[in-house]
Protein backbone atom coordinates (compact mmCIF):
# COMPACT_ATOMS: atom_id res chain seq x y z
CA UNK A 1 0.00 0.00 0.00
CA UNK A 2 0.79 3.57 -0.40
CA UNK A 3 2.61 5.59 2.60
CA UNK A 4 -0.72 7.67 3.90
CA UNK A 5 -2.39 4.00 4.28
CA UNK A 6 0.28 3.10 6.50
CA UNK A 7 -0.06 6.25 8.80
CA UNK A 8 -2.92 6.64 11.78
CA UNK A 9 -3.50 2.61 12.60
CA UNK A 10 -6.74 1.67 12.19
CA UNK A 11 -8.78 4.00 13.90
CA UNK A 12 -9.31 7.60 13.30
CA UNK A 13 -9.54 10.26 15.87
CA UNK A 14 -12.58 12.29 14.87
CA UNK A 15 -11.86 14.55 18.39
CA UNK A 16 -8.13 15.32 17.22
CA UNK A 17 -9.40 16.27 13.86
CA UNK A 18 -12.09 18.71 14.30
CA UNK A 19 -11.35 22.30 14.86
CA UNK A 20 -12.29 23.24 17.90
CA UNK A 21 -15.11 26.23 17.73
CA UNK A 22 -12.93 28.39 20.16
CA UNK A 23 -9.21 28.09 21.38
CA UNK A 24 -9.53 27.60 25.52
CA UNK A 25 -7.60 31.00 25.82
CA UNK A 26 -9.65 33.05 23.56
CA UNK A 27 -12.72 32.17 25.64
CA UNK A 28 -10.62 33.27 28.72
CA UNK A 29 -9.54 37.00 27.22
CA UNK A 30 -12.86 37.53 25.87
CA UNK A 31 -14.52 37.78 29.22
CA UNK A 32 -11.53 39.69 30.43
CA UNK A 33 -11.58 42.31 27.50
CA UNK A 34 -12.48 46.13 27.86
CA UNK A 35 -15.85 45.23 25.22
CA UNK A 36 -17.08 43.31 28.18
CA UNK A 37 -16.87 46.06 30.34
CA UNK A 38 -19.08 48.08 27.99
CA UNK A 39 -15.78 50.26 26.15
CA UNK A 40 -16.61 50.25 22.17
CA UNK A 41 -13.89 50.18 19.96
CA UNK A 42 -13.74 52.43 17.11
CA UNK A 43 -11.74 52.95 13.68
CA UNK A 44 -10.61 56.43 12.98
CA UNK A 45 -11.47 57.75 9.61
CA UNK A 46 -8.14 59.62 9.22
CA UNK A 47 -5.27 56.90 10.30
CA UNK A 48 -7.80 53.54 10.99
CA UNK A 49 -6.35 53.29 14.19
CA UNK A 50 -8.41 51.48 16.82
CA UNK A 51 -9.55 53.48 19.66
CA UNK A 52 -11.94 53.63 22.92
CA UNK A 53 -15.19 55.27 22.22
CA UNK A 54 -14.43 57.64 25.34
CA UNK A 55 -11.79 59.39 24.12
CA UNK A 56 -13.38 59.48 20.04
CA UNK A 57 -13.03 63.24 18.88
CA UNK A 58 -16.24 64.14 16.43
CA UNK A 59 -16.12 66.29 13.47
CA UNK A 60 -19.49 67.32 11.56
CA UNK A 61 -18.98 65.46 8.14
CA UNK A 62 -19.28 68.30 5.26
CA UNK A 63 -20.65 65.44 2.60
CA UNK A 64 -23.77 65.18 1.43
CA UNK A 65 -24.52 62.13 4.01
CA UNK A 66 -24.31 64.99 6.60
CA UNK A 67 -23.53 63.08 10.93
CA UNK A 68 -20.92 63.34 12.35
CA UNK A 69 -17.61 60.89 12.34
CA UNK A 70 -15.51 59.82 15.23
CA UNK A 71 -11.77 60.12 14.86
CA UNK A 72 -9.13 59.17 17.47
CA UNK A 73 -7.67 62.30 17.96
CA UNK A 74 -7.67 66.44 18.01
CA UNK A 75 -5.01 65.83 14.83
CA UNK A 76 -6.40 63.63 12.85
CA UNK A 77 -9.80 65.24 13.65
CA UNK A 78 -8.33 68.53 11.91
CA UNK A 79 -6.59 66.72 9.31
CA UNK A 80 -9.84 64.80 8.39
CA UNK A 81 -12.41 67.88 8.36
CA UNK A 82 -9.51 69.78 5.87
CA UNK A 83 -9.44 66.76 3.39
CA UNK A 84 -13.15 66.69 3.39
CA UNK A 85 -13.44 70.43 2.76
CA UNK A 86 -11.21 69.56 -0.41
CA UNK A 87 -13.27 66.93 -1.72
CA UNK A 88 -16.17 69.04 -1.08
CA UNK A 89 -14.40 71.92 -3.20
CA UNK A 90 -13.59 69.61 -5.78
CA UNK A 91 -16.79 68.17 -5.82
CA UNK A 92 -18.69 71.27 -6.59
CA UNK A 93 -15.87 72.79 -9.20
CA UNK A 94 -16.59 68.90 -10.91
CA UNK A 95 -20.08 69.85 -10.91
CA UNK A 96 -20.30 73.21 -11.97
CA UNK A 97 -17.88 72.18 -15.21
CA UNK A 98 -20.49 69.44 -15.71
CA UNK A 99 -23.13 72.18 -15.74
CA UNK A 100 -21.34 74.40 -18.39
CA UNK A 101 -20.39 71.16 -20.81
CA UNK A 102 -23.87 70.50 -20.54
CA UNK A 103 -25.13 74.13 -21.33
CA UNK A 104 -22.44 73.98 -24.06
CA UNK A 105 -24.02 71.02 -25.73
CA UNK A 106 -28.01 72.49 -25.53
CA UNK A 107 -26.72 75.67 -27.50
CA UNK A 108 -24.83 73.96 -30.01
CA UNK A 109 -28.09 71.73 -30.60
CA UNK A 110 -30.56 74.59 -30.59
CA UNK A 111 -27.94 75.41 -33.28
CA UNK A 112 -28.17 72.98 -34.90
CA UNK A 113 -32.10 72.22 -35.15
CA UNK A 114 -32.48 75.79 -36.16
CA UNK A 115 -29.33 75.00 -39.46
CA UNK A 116 -32.07 72.12 -39.86
CA UNK A 117 -35.00 74.04 -40.38
CA UNK A 118 -33.83 76.81 -42.55
CA UNK A 119 -33.95 75.76 -46.10
CA UNK A 120 -30.66 76.01 -47.79
CA UNK A 121 -30.26 78.27 -50.65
Amino acid sequence: GSFWTMLGGSEVNLERASTPGKLPAESQSAETSNTALGEEKLCCYQCFKQFYGQYAVERPDPSAAGGTKKLCSEACGDTWLSAMETKMEALKKRQQQLQQIQETQRALAQEDAAEAQTPAS
